[in-house]
């Protein structure tokens, strides 16, 4: 198993990394810690980079796991995140966990790192961007 993540402190992105086989309880492990993280920091942007990860839970399992901990711990509506993927069996795994976070964070897809990493720096200046007429301080 091997899951990390890192705050870009300039951008407020983390980055998370999985390496190998990863399973349910390597990730349920991994969420808690990384978003509890994240709700001390107020950083809700996320590149999910899972190339080189062997994921080997079920579609049962993910959905089960999103519920219970990722909506639970998940603070900010407006979170956004990119998945970087390859395509078969990390980019199914990867649709399905877009399709059960969706309610509560905004997730796009991605086999490009360039594509993504200009998504998300565009997902930055829109959240530190004031609405009309406010001053950000």
């Amino acid at each position: 198993m091997g899951l990390e993540f890192d705050l870009e402190l300039n951008t407020g992105v983390f980055i998370e990394r999985w390496h190998g086989d990863v399973t349910i309880a390597d990730l349920k492990n991994f969420w808690t810690e990384k978003l509890s993280i994240q709700k001390r920091t107020g950083c809700w942007i996320t590149l999910c980079d899972v190339r080189n990860s062997r994921p080997t839970f079920s579609v049962e399992e993910l959905r089960s796991l999103v519920r219970s901990t990722f909506h639970s711990l998940l603070a900010d509506p407006g979170a956004v995140g990119a998945v970087l993927t390859k395509e078969g069996m990390q980019y199914g795994v990867a649709r399905q966990f877009i399709a059960f976070s969706e309610p509560i964070q905004s997730t796009e897809l991605f086999t490009d790192e360039a594509q993504a990493y200009a998504w998300l720096e565009e997902q930055v200046k829109l959240r530190n961007t004031p609405p009309d007429g406010i001053e950000k301080q």
